[in-house]
C-alpha cells in the first residue's frame, strides 16, 4: 500500500474547508513541524490526513451541540420574553381594574353627595 500524502490546499478542498482552518487544526495538533515540506508546500502523511480529518469531524459535532446549545438558550429567552410580556400585561390589566375601581368609588361618593344635597334641598324647601 502506498503512503499517500496532501498538500494542505489539497486536504482544504477535499474537506470543504479552508487552508488556514487546517493549518489551525494542524497546530492545534502540534503536528506543524512533523510536516513534509516538498518546493513552497507543506504535505501531510496519511496518519496526519487521518488526524486531521478526526479533528475536523469532532469540531463539526461540537458546532451542532453549540448549535443545539444556542438553538435552546433562544428559544428559553423567548419564552422569557412571552413571561414578561404576559406579566406587564397583567401588570396593565391589574392598573385598568384599580382605575376602574377608584372611578366607580368617586362615582358612588358623588352619589352619596348628591342624594344628600338632594336631601338638605328638601329639607330647605319645607
Amino acid at each position: 500500500m502506498k503512503n499517500m500524502e496532501m498538500t494542505i490546499k489539497q486536504l482544504a478542498d477535499e474537506l470543504g474547508v479552508s487552508k488556514p482552518t487546517i493549518r489551525n487544526i494542524v497546530s492545534k495538533l502540534g503536528i506543524q513541524s512533523k510536516l513534509r515540506k516538498v518546493g513552497n508546500r507543506y504535505t501531510l502523511s496519511d496518519t496526519q490526513i487521518t488526524q486531521v480529518k478526526l479533528q475536523i469531524s469532532k469540531n463539526e459535532v461540537l458546532s451542532e451541540s453549540e448549535k443545539t446549545k444556542k438553538s435552546e438558550s433562544q428559544a428559553l429567552s423567548e419564552s422569557e420574553k412571552s413571561e414578561k410580556s404576559k406579566s406587564q400585561m397583567l401588570s396593565e390589566s391589574e392598573k385598568t381594574e384599580k382605575s376602574k375601581s377608584q372611578m366607580l368609588s368617586e362615582s358612588e361618593k358623588n352619589e352619596k353627595i348628591g342624594k344628600s344635597d338632594a336631601f338638605r334641598i328638601r329639607k330647605i324647601e319645607k
